[in-house]
């Protein structure tokens, strides 16, 4: 069983070299590279040193990803609360003073009074006060 496993971890090292050689490394074929990573590692694991300790990767690695990607989910959920709000027309958070122009599921996107674009994270919006200053809802 172990020279099974370490020859499933070699065709993992295998497919992800292919996977980079063969496309350009875009987002989606970097997650798809952590994904063939992830189930070959798993597989390895699990005719290696058995079912137990493979379940215990995978619990450790899927609390290791929701702690990291905590900050996207907050950004997320402050983007829909606010989007949720339906207000159009000019604010200012800190800095920051534009009309809205598109809510996005992480960004805020203001044009300035100077006619620039400006990107401002979902999450200035919660912790910040927003003033209005030309309200529509």
């Amino acid at each position: 069983m172990i020279v099974l496993g370490l020859v499933a971890f070699v065709i993992t090292l295998l497919t992800i070299y292919a996977l980079n050689k063969c496309f350009r490394l875009t987002h989606i074929i970097q997650l798809l590279i952590c994904f063939v990573f992830i189930a070959g590692l798993c597989t390895s694991v699990h005719f290696i040193f058995g079912n137990t300790t493979m379940l215990y990767l995978l619990n450790g690695l899927a609390v290791g990803f929701g702690i990291a990607l905590q900050p996207l989910f907050k950004n997320i959920v402050n983007g829909l609360v606010f989007d949720s709000t339906r207000i159009k027309g000019e604010i200012e958070v800190g800095n920051f003073r534009g009309e809205i122009k598109r809510v996005g599921m992480i960004h805020t996107w203001l044009l300035g009074e100077d006619g620039k674009l400006m990107m401002i994270n979902n999450d200035l919006l919660a912790s910040k006060p927003v003033k209005l200053h030309s309200c529509k809802l």
